[in-house]
C-alpha cells in the first residue's frame, strides 16, 4: 500500500515537472518573437536586410509619400475627375422677349359703302382685283315697284386691292352694309395685343421677329409703331402695331403671325445658360474651373434673364471658365469635355 502511494507521488510530481518545462518553452518562444518583430525591416524580412526602396526608416514607416498623395489630388486625378462643360466668358447681348400672336392687316384698309339701299344689281370687281380711286365696284338698283330702273354706282374712295367682297349680285343692301373692303398689300401691319405688365417697355421702335405659318423656316424682323395710349379693360392688354422692315409678297392681309417682341435689351454684358447659375443656401452662384482643374463656388449677381439666358451684374471677370454642365461641389476634380468650350 505504501508503494502504491509513492507511485502515484512520483507521477505527480513527473507531470507538474513536465508542465512546468512546458510552460517555460511556450514563454521563451513568445518573448523571443516579439523581440524579433521589434527588430525586424518594416517589410517584414530577416534581420540584416535593407528596406526596400522608399519604404521603411523614419521617413516610410509603410506610409504613402507626398508624391504618391498628390497623384491622387493633382491635375488629371484620375477616374474621380467629373466631366464638365465650360464657356469662357465674355461680353454679349441679352433680350428680354414675349412671344405673341397677331394677324396680318393691310395699313389702309378703307370699307365701302353704297348711297343708297337697293338690290345689288351687278358687281363689275372680285376679291384680290385692283381698283383706282372712283372707279366703279358694281351697282344698286334702288328703284321700287312701278318706278323707272335706276342704277347707282358704287365706287372706290381710295386706290387699292379689293381685300373683301361680302356682298353678291341680287342680294339687298343699305346705307350700313359694306359692300368691299380696299387695301394696300405693300402696306400692312401687324397687330398685336400685349400684357399690361409689360406696358412699362412697351414704345415705338422696339424690335420683333416674326414668323409664318406660310414660311415656317424664315424670320422676319419688325418694328413697334404704334402703341394704344390706353388698357382695354376687358383683356387688361395694350394694342400695338408692327411693321415688317422688307415687305414680301408671300405675306398677305388675314395671315396669323408669331411675333417675338424684345421688350428690353442689353448690350456689353456677361450672359449665362440660366442653367449654369445655381442656389446655394439662398445665394445665387457659380462653380469655375480653378488652374488644378478643380470646382470653386462664386457668388454672383444676376440681371436680365428670358426663358435661356441670364445676366451676370457682378462676380465673374472676362476670361472666366464657368462650368456650364456637370453635377460638382466646391474643391471637386473636374476634367473639361473635348471640345465642350462653348
Amino acid at each position: 500500500m505504501a508503494n502504491t502511494r509513492a507511485d502515484i507521488a512520483a507521477k505527480i510530481i513527473v507531470i507538474a515537472l513536465i508542465a512546468l518545462f512546458l510552460g517555460l518553452t511556450a514563454f521563451n518562444m513568445f518573448t523571443g518573437k516579439s523581440a524579433a518583430s521589434a527588430g525586424s525591416p518594416p517589410q517584414g524580412g530577416p534581420p540584416g536586410q535593407s528596406p526596400p526602396p522608399g519604404g521603411g526608416g523614419a521617413s516610410g514607416g509603410g506610409q504613402p509619400q507626398r508624391g504618391q498623395a498628390s497623384g491622387q489630388a493633382g491635375a488629371p486625378r484620375g477616374s474621380s475627375a467629373i466631366t464638365v462643360s465650360v464657356r469662357r466668358m465674355e461680353r454679349g447681348t441679352i433680350r428680354q422677349i414675349v412671344r405673341l400672336n397677331g394677324d396680318v392687316t393691310s395699313r389702309t384698309e378703307v370699307a365701302i359703302f353704297p348711297d343708297t339701299s337697293g338690290k345689288i344689281s351687278r358687281l363689275l370687281k372680285g376679291v384680290g382685283d385692283t381698283v383706282a380711286r372712283g372707279e366703279t365696284i358694281g351697282y344698286v338698283d334702288p328703284s321700287r315697284a312701278g318706278s323707272a330702273f335706276v342704277e347707282n354706282p358704287v365706287v372706290a374712295a381710295v386706290s387699292g386691292t379689293i381685300i373683301t367682297l361680302p356682298v353678291s349680285q341680287g342680294e339687298t343692301v343699305g346705307t350700313s352694309t359694306r359692300i368691299a373692303t380696299i387695301g394696300s398689300l405693300g402696306n400692312l401691319k401687324i397687330t398685336i395685343y400685349v400684357a399690361e405688365k409689360y406696358s412699362a417697355y412697351l414704345s415705338r421702335g422696339l424690335q420683333a421677329v416674326v414668323t409664318f405659318p406660310a414660311a415656317p423656316e424664315e424670320q422676319f424682323t419688325a418694328r413697334v409703331t404704334a402703341v394704344s395710349p390706353v388698357v382695354n379693360s376687358a383683356n387688361r392688354t395694350i394694342e400695338t402695331d408692327l411693321v415688317l422692315e422688307k415687305n414680301d409678297p408671300r405675306i398677305k392681309p388675314g395671315m396669323f403671325a408669331n411675333v417675338d417682341l424684345v421688350i428690353r435689351e442689353k448690350k456689353d454684358t456677361f450672359v449665362l445658360p440660366k442653367g449654369a447659375v445655381k442656389n446655394y443656401n439662398d445665394e445665387q452662384v457659380v462653380y469655375l474651373v480653378d488652374g488644378d482643374s478643380s470646382a470653386r463656388r462664386v457668388k454672383v449677381t444676376t440681371g436680365l434673364s428670358n426663358d435661356s439666358e441670364v445676366e451676370i451684374l457682378s462676380g465673374l471677370s472676362e476670361g472666366d471658365r464657368v462650368i456650364t454642365a456637370g453635377a460638382v461641389t466646391d474643391g471637386s476634380a473636374v476634367r473639361i469635355a473635348a471640345g465642350a468650350f462653348e
